[in-house]
């Protein structure tokens, strides 16, 4: 799902709004004086245009908040580490492996280490999904959330990525 609006989509809705409020009034005003038998039928056409532009500026609001949510880019433990660390802002997707031992259930949350050879991320997951079925030791997994500034990642999703098996059967048939 998309995130609320953020202010920066508050302020863009607040000036389209002055600006439908600079355009609407003064030509109803204008129209009124030209034919003042139908000010009110006027008044009502261009209220109504107004609040369908206004929805349509909503909507797009809303989408460009999903279109952004969706950008969320696959990086493996060392790409991680390699880069400069985001902002805690982004959204970003992280795989590697679940290492042995480390999995920790504490109520609601689940704590585990993700690995990549030598390097290490520490994950907290706290979402309204359940775990997946396959999520256990060494299972290649797919996290998604945002990095924290202490450097352990909050993931809000978690995706288990195929089992070998599935391989080695292709392989067995080729």
């Amino acid at each position: 799902m998309g995130e609320p609006l953020g202010p920066r989509h508050i302020i863009v809705v607040i000036v389209f709004l002055f600006l439908v409020a600079l355009i609407v009034f003064p030509l109803a005003a204008w129209l009124a004086r030209k034919r003042p038998r139908r000010v009110g039928l006027y008044f009502a056409i261009y209220s109504v245009c107004g609040l369908f532009l206004i929805r349509v500026v909503y909507l797009l609001s809303l989408a460009s908040v999903g279109v952004g949510d969706a950008r969320t880019y696959y990086r493996t433990v060392a790409e991680l580490d390699q880069s400069e660390k985001p902002e805690a802002k982004r959204k970003l997707r992280v795989g590697g492996d679940v290492q042995p031992g480390s999995i920790s259930k504490n109520g609601g949350e689940t704590a585990f280490v993700l690995k990549q050879g030598e390097l290490k991320l520490n994950v907290v997951y706290h979402g309204a999904d359940p775990l997946p079925d396959t999520f256990r030791e060494n299972a290649q997994a797919l996290v998604e959330g945002r990095l924290g500034s202490d450097g352990v990642f909050r993931a809000t999703h978690i995706q288990m990525r195929c089992p070998s098996k599935y391989e080695r059967k292709s392989r067995a048939g080729a």
